[in-house]
């Protein structure tokens, strides 16, 4: 009955908190742990694992094992549109966290559905564009592009930590339109070369109202109401995500810009034309997937994405915004 107790140090060495971990590999002639951790406390910076064999005597098995807190993210979107949009400064924003090895990559097809990339990987086509997001030594961040790529190949592309989907724009409210989810599962744990690599979902947004007059089912079915579509893409979190034991966690960024747009962010100041987001826009769902990803704190964050004085004004807002999505993911917070 071997337990690890993991204890949380900020970088000055002062000790946050503790957690037991349960799981020990075990032997006639070794006992052996893992430090895993799926959300460490916030401002923690080393993380210490004592292995106990006598919780009654306090009595030490082995001696202290130190790890480093993660200072790589390499992460893979399966998606469209949207996942550049939420990856639009997540490169930087880990960069300005601490982060040293930073590889974020998007396999992008406009507007491609849960049916599609399912299709896709079956057939092997070579309709994906790999998009990965590349840092410069004078600060700067690119994005490098290789056309006709196949599913396949990006998966393979590297050791990710976590995999990305999401289902389109408009069908992610819409259950009837997730039958191909288990099927792309299914590809992704067969090829992924990490098999540690996590799954997530990527919980996208509701449109802006601007955009009721250009989406006739927008207009339709909610009545060109933001709040409405975005009930209904929670409610298919719900019933089709969290139902699903393959994927490890939900990001919340729909629940993020609903609520910046709550908090006073109008959707001029969020999106781009009603349905992507623009700057301001991208900068909440990039802090809402690096806070997801990271179980950090986006306090420290210095990094935005520009001088505009609208960002700094609303800076406080946007935290907030991104804060109270990770705490209530599946609800609004004012």
């Amino acid at each position: 009955p071997y337990k690890v107790i993991l204890a949380y140090y900020d970088e000055n060495g002062n000790y946050i908190s503790s957690k037991i971990q349960e799981g020990l590999s075990t032997n006639a002639e070794k006992v052996s742990f893992t430090i895993v951790d799926e959300e460490y406390p916030e401002n923690v910076a080393k993380v210490k694992g004592f292995i106990w064999k006598d919780f009654d005597t306090l009595i030490p098995l082995a001696d202290v094992a130190d790890s480093e807190a993660k200072t790589s993210l390499k992460i893979l979107s399966i998606g469209n549109s949207y996942s550049q949009d939420a990856q639009s400064y997540l490169y930087q924003i880990a960069k300005n966290a601490g982060f040293e090895t930073i590889e974020i990559s998007n396999a992008y097809i406009g507007g491609c559905t849960l049916a599609t990339h399912l299709s896709n990987s079956q057939s092997g086509a070579r309709k994906y564009t790999f998009e990965t997001k590349v840092g410069h030594g004078d600060g700067s961040v690119t994005t490098s592009r290789v056309s006709e790529s196949t599913l396949l190949e990006c998966l393979k592309a590297n050791d990710w930590d976590i995999i990305t989907l999401q289902q389109q724009s408009y069908n992610s409210s819409d259950p009837t339109t997730f039958d191909a989810l288990e099927g792309l599962i299914e590809f992704v744990q067969e090829n992924k070369t990490n098999p540690h690599a996590k799954l997530a979902w990527h919980m996208t947004w509701g449109y802006a109202e601007s955009y009721a007059e250009k989406h006739s089912d927008f207009k339709k079915v909610f009545g060109g109401d933001t709040q409405k579509m975005y009930e209904a893409i929670v409610n298919t979190v719900k019933d089709k995500i969290l139902t699903n034991d393959d994927i490890a966690f939900v990001i919340p960024s729909g629940t993020a810009i609903q609520n910046a747009r709550l908090l006073g962010l109008d959707n001029s100041q969020l999106s781009a034309d009603g349905t992507h987001l623009n700057e301001i826009g991208d900068y909440v769902a990039g802090l809402t997937w690096f806070a997801k990803f990271t179980g950090m704190s986006i306090d420290d964050i210095t990094f935005t994405p520009s001088e505009e004085p609208v960002i700094a004004e609303n800076l406080a807002a946007i935290k907030t915004a991104v804060k109270n999505a990770i705490a209530n993911p599946y609800s609004v917070t004012k």
